[in-house]
């Protein structure tokens, strides 16, 4: 089956369309779902569909809509294994999957606004409560790979000060992402 990705409205403006909204809202509604994901999985999409233009942006804010009502420790996971494998948002991805006249967001593509939803999603999904075990695996990845994509870096500080005000190792390793050498 052939997804069609956009077409033209009566009033000539490019949208997105229903059928290939369909297909990333169901894959956004499994995510977010109560269904542990295997992150091979997860990291197999990312590679193979969100590396492209189009995809990456659309996906990304399908996911923002979800993040602020995930609850449950799977969810979390899911969501965190998604954002981890998820290419850095740059000008190095690869062309759009659909490569259409209508496709806006191939023809309009500005990196300044993946790395905004890139920025969103993370931020989001940090105000959570987030299990200990999860936390010890996304501070250092937020420090190591995440922080420098982002557009404002300086507003993930208030995360970073929750987890540092959690002492043991945790304090150690907010401090490391707080003192990122430039």
């Amino acid at each position: 089956m052939k997804i069609k990705a956009f077409s033209v409205d009566k009033a000539g403006k490019r949208v997105i369309a229903k059928s290939l909204n369909y297909a990333l809202s169901g894959f956004v509604d499994l995510l977010s779902s109560t269904e542990k994901i295997s992150p091979k999985r997860l990291r197999e999409l990312d590679s193979s569909f969100f590396r492209h233009k189009d995809l990456y942006v659309l996906v990304l804010k399908e996911t923002i809509s979800k993040i602020p009502d995930l609850h449950e420790e799977v969810q979390f996971w899911n969501m965190y294994h998604f954002l981890h494998f998820l290419p850095l948002p740059s000008k190095k991805l690869h062309t759009a999957f659909y490569e259409t006249k209508a496709n806006v967001i191939s023809r309009h593509w500005k990196v300044g606004k993946a790395k905004r939803y890139y920025q969103e999603a993370w931020l989001l999904l940090v105000k959570h409560k987030l299990p200990k075990l999860l936390l010890k695996k996304l501070v250092p990845y937020l420090n190591e790979h995440v922080l420098d994509s982002f557009r404002e870096p300086f507003l993930i500080g208030d995360f970073l000060l929750r987890v540092f005000k959690m002492g043991e190792v945790f304090a150690i390793l907010s401090l490391a992402a707080i003192f990122l050498p430039e």
